[in-house]
Protein backbone atom coordinates (compact mmCIF):
# COMPACT_ATOMS: atom_id res chain seq x y z
CA UNK A 1 0.00 0.00 0.00
CA UNK A 2 2.88 2.46 1.21
CA UNK A 3 4.50 1.76 -2.50
CA UNK A 4 1.72 2.05 -4.58
CA UNK A 5 1.12 5.84 -2.38
CA UNK A 6 5.08 6.83 -3.34
CA UNK A 7 4.06 5.52 -6.92
CA UNK A 8 0.91 7.76 -7.05
CA UNK A 9 2.64 10.85 -5.85
CA UNK A 10 5.80 10.61 -7.91
CA UNK A 11 3.52 10.51 -11.02
CA UNK A 12 1.21 12.84 -10.52
CA UNK A 13 3.85 15.35 -9.13
CA UNK A 14 5.52 14.96 -12.82
CA UNK A 15 2.19 16.06 -14.30
CA UNK A 16 1.88 18.85 -11.91
CA UNK A 17 5.61 20.16 -12.18
CA UNK A 18 5.10 20.03 -16.22
CA UNK A 19 3.45 23.29 -18.04
CA UNK A 20 2.15 23.65 -22.01
CA UNK A 21 3.83 26.24 -23.80
CA UNK A 22 2.54 27.38 -26.97
CA UNK A 23 5.16 29.47 -28.43
CA UNK A 24 8.24 30.47 -26.53
CA UNK A 25 11.43 31.52 -27.55
CA UNK A 26 14.81 33.42 -25.76
CA UNK A 27 14.82 36.90 -27.16
CA UNK A 28 17.41 40.14 -26.84
CA UNK A 29 14.88 42.25 -26.07
CA UNK A 30 10.93 43.07 -26.78
CA UNK A 31 7.70 44.63 -25.56
CA UNK A 32 4.16 46.16 -26.51
CA UNK A 33 4.10 50.33 -28.05
CA UNK A 34 0.93 51.38 -28.55
CA UNK A 35 -0.24 54.69 -30.23
CA UNK A 36 -2.78 56.46 -31.48
CA UNK A 37 -3.20 53.71 -34.76
CA UNK A 38 -3.12 51.00 -32.56
CA UNK A 39 -1.09 48.56 -30.71
CA UNK A 40 2.16 46.32 -31.80
CA UNK A 41 3.89 43.75 -29.61
CA UNK A 42 7.63 43.39 -30.90
CA UNK A 43 10.53 41.05 -30.05
CA UNK A 44 14.36 41.56 -31.12
CA UNK A 45 17.04 38.98 -31.58
CA UNK A 46 14.78 36.45 -32.16
CA UNK A 47 16.95 33.20 -32.84
CA UNK A 48 15.42 30.08 -33.63
CA UNK A 49 12.58 30.05 -35.96
CA UNK A 50 11.56 27.09 -39.06
CA UNK A 51 10.66 28.50 -42.75
CA UNK A 52 8.22 27.05 -44.41
CA UNK A 53 7.64 27.22 -48.02
CA UNK A 54 4.19 26.09 -49.84
CA UNK A 55 2.27 26.71 -53.24
CA UNK A 56 0.35 29.46 -52.12
CA UNK A 57 3.39 31.45 -49.88
CA UNK A 58 6.29 30.81 -47.66
CA UNK A 59 6.05 31.99 -43.91
CA UNK A 60 8.79 31.54 -41.03
CA UNK A 61 7.16 29.84 -37.79
CA UNK A 62 8.25 31.48 -35.00
CA UNK A 63 6.74 33.88 -32.44
CA UNK A 64 5.58 36.98 -34.29
CA UNK A 65 5.24 37.39 -38.08
CA UNK A 66 5.56 40.72 -40.06
CA UNK A 67 2.26 41.91 -41.56
CA UNK A 68 3.84 44.13 -44.50
CA UNK A 69 6.28 46.70 -44.37
CA UNK A 70 6.64 49.75 -47.03
CA UNK A 71 8.77 52.11 -47.42
CA UNK A 72 7.65 55.62 -48.70
CA UNK A 73 10.79 57.80 -47.81
CA UNK A 74 12.19 59.76 -50.28
CA UNK A 75 15.47 57.67 -51.53
CA UNK A 76 17.43 60.65 -53.24
CA UNK A 77 16.41 64.64 -52.38
CA UNK A 78 18.24 66.73 -54.39
CA UNK A 79 15.91 69.63 -54.03
CA UNK A 80 14.02 70.79 -51.70
CA UNK A 81 10.76 69.04 -52.50
CA UNK A 82 6.94 69.49 -51.34
CA UNK A 83 4.06 68.19 -52.11
CA UNK A 84 0.40 68.62 -50.84
CA UNK A 85 -2.22 65.66 -52.20
CA UNK A 86 -6.11 66.82 -51.48
CA UNK A 87 -8.51 65.04 -51.10
CA UNK A 88 -6.66 61.75 -49.88
CA UNK A 89 -8.88 59.19 -49.44
CA UNK A 90 -9.58 60.42 -53.30
CA UNK A 91 -13.26 59.77 -55.25
CA UNK A 92 -12.60 61.36 -58.47
CA UNK A 93 -10.10 64.12 -58.88
CA UNK A 94 -6.59 64.25 -57.27
CA UNK A 95 -5.19 67.23 -56.82
CA UNK A 96 -1.74 67.43 -56.76
CA UNK A 97 0.22 70.68 -55.56
CA UNK A 98 4.28 70.60 -55.74
CA UNK A 99 6.71 73.35 -54.17
CA UNK A 100 9.74 73.05 -55.81
CA UNK A 101 11.88 75.55 -57.09
CA UNK A 102 12.59 73.48 -60.30
CA UNK A 103 10.10 71.51 -62.24
CA UNK A 104 12.33 70.97 -65.10
CA UNK A 105 12.63 66.83 -65.88
CA UNK A 106 10.02 65.86 -63.13
CA UNK A 107 7.24 63.43 -63.61
CA UNK A 108 4.47 61.52 -61.79
CA UNK A 109 3.99 57.89 -61.55
CA UNK A 110 0.57 56.39 -60.25
CA UNK A 111 1.14 52.85 -59.75
CA UNK A 112 -1.20 49.65 -57.90
CA UNK A 113 -0.22 47.59 -54.80
CA UNK A 114 1.28 45.22 -57.93
CA UNK A 115 3.49 47.96 -59.19
CA UNK A 116 1.26 48.03 -62.23
CA UNK A 117 1.24 51.75 -64.04
CA UNK A 118 -1.91 52.96 -64.08
CA UNK A 119 -1.00 56.99 -64.76
CA UNK A 120 2.30 58.47 -66.26
CA UNK A 121 2.53 62.43 -66.85
CA UNK A 122 5.40 65.23 -66.91
CA UNK A 123 5.08 67.77 -64.77
CA UNK A 124 4.47 71.09 -66.10
CA UNK A 125 3.17 73.33 -63.52
CA UNK A 126 3.03 73.38 -59.48
CA UNK A 127 -0.71 72.36 -59.46
CA UNK A 128 -1.67 69.31 -61.59
CA UNK A 129 -4.71 67.28 -61.87
CA UNK A 130 -5.16 62.92 -61.67
CA UNK A 131 -8.70 61.66 -62.99
CA UNK A 132 -9.32 59.19 -60.91
CA UNK A 133 -12.81 58.10 -61.65
CA UNK A 134 -12.38 55.34 -64.07
CA UNK A 135 -9.90 53.26 -61.26
CA UNK A 136 -11.10 50.72 -58.47
CA UNK A 137 -11.15 51.65 -54.53
CA UNK A 138 -7.78 50.60 -53.87
CA UNK A 139 -4.57 51.83 -52.84
CA UNK A 140 -2.20 53.52 -54.81
CA UNK A 141 1.47 54.91 -54.61
CA UNK A 142 2.55 58.01 -56.50
CA UNK A 143 6.04 58.35 -56.90
CA UNK A 144 7.96 61.44 -58.14
CA UNK A 145 10.82 60.77 -60.49
CA UNK A 146 13.61 63.66 -61.55
CA UNK A 147 16.39 62.54 -64.09
CA UNK A 148 15.00 58.87 -64.05
CA UNK A 149 15.08 58.99 -59.75
CA UNK A 150 12.49 58.04 -56.95
CA UNK A 151 12.49 61.52 -55.21
CA UNK A 152 9.44 60.85 -53.45
CA UNK A 153 6.87 58.43 -52.99
CA UNK A 154 2.69 59.16 -51.31
CA UNK A 155 0.05 56.41 -50.58
CA UNK A 156 -3.31 57.56 -52.26
CA UNK A 157 -6.33 55.56 -51.08
CA UNK A 158 -9.50 55.73 -53.90
CA UNK A 159 -13.16 55.05 -52.30
CA UNK A 160 -15.93 55.11 -54.38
Amino acid sequence: MKTHFYAMLVISGSFLGSRAVAQESTNATGGNASGSGGSVSYSVGQVAFNAQTGSSGSINQGVQQPIEFYSLNTMEQELAFGVVLFPNPVVSELTVNISQESLDGLSMVLTDLNGKIVFEQAVFSSSETIDMTQLASASYYLNFFKSGKVISSYQVVKNQ
